[in-house]
């Protein structure tokens, strides 16, 4: 009996994903323009939601957006999944600062600038990288000392389920 199933990897969609990544790691033009996007202005807010934001290892941690930067200044709010603590990393270079993770590093608390340049509102603080307990509650202190809220993540569990409740005016 055949299957009905999608598979990514029938006779030439595996080629057609290799070609779109290859496509998209080009340094052309395209990846060299800023992401435009214009806001509703008026009764609407908006709301910019990005993905999985790992500041590690940058001389200039401000540069980190640069492409989005137009965009992410005209946002009302700017969430981000932060997937790297702000930690500091350990002192042995070769061991890594999540033992089930080979050869992670977390963050330096200066790459916070980076997100403080760009304007990030709120942090996701939830995420596998995030150990042990006291990289995370490092990496809460460097958020509230540059004031991004953060939410997942806390001194206890009331705290980790605690939403972020921001309110802005349009």
């Amino acid at each position: 009996m055949k299957s009905n199933l999608y598979s990514p990897f029938r006779k030439g969609a595996k080629s057609c994903l290799v070609f779109l990544l290859l496509l998209a790691a080009l340094p052309g033009a395209y990846g060299q323009q800023p992401w435009t996007w214009q806001p509703n202005k008026g009764k609407q807010l908006s709301i910019l939601l990005f993905g999985d934001t790992n500041l590690q290892n940058r001389k200039d941690p401000g540069e980190a957006f640069r492409h989005v930067l137009p965009t992410l200044r005209q946002a009302d709010v700017r969430i981000v999944n932060l997937e790297g603590p702000f930690a500091g990393t350990s002192q042995d270079p070769r061991l890594p600062d999540v033992p089930h993770k080979e050869n992670w590093k977390h963050s330096q608390p200066e790459m916070v600038k980076g997100l403080v340049h760009a304007g990030i509102d709120i942090v996701g603080v939830a995420n596998n990288v995030t150990y042990p307990w006291m990289a995370l509650m490092r990496s809460i202190q460097v958020l509230r000392e540059n004031n991004i809220r953060y939410a997942g993540g806390g001194e206890n569990l009331k705290e980790a389920h605690a939403p972020v409740i921001m309110e802005k005016t349009v």
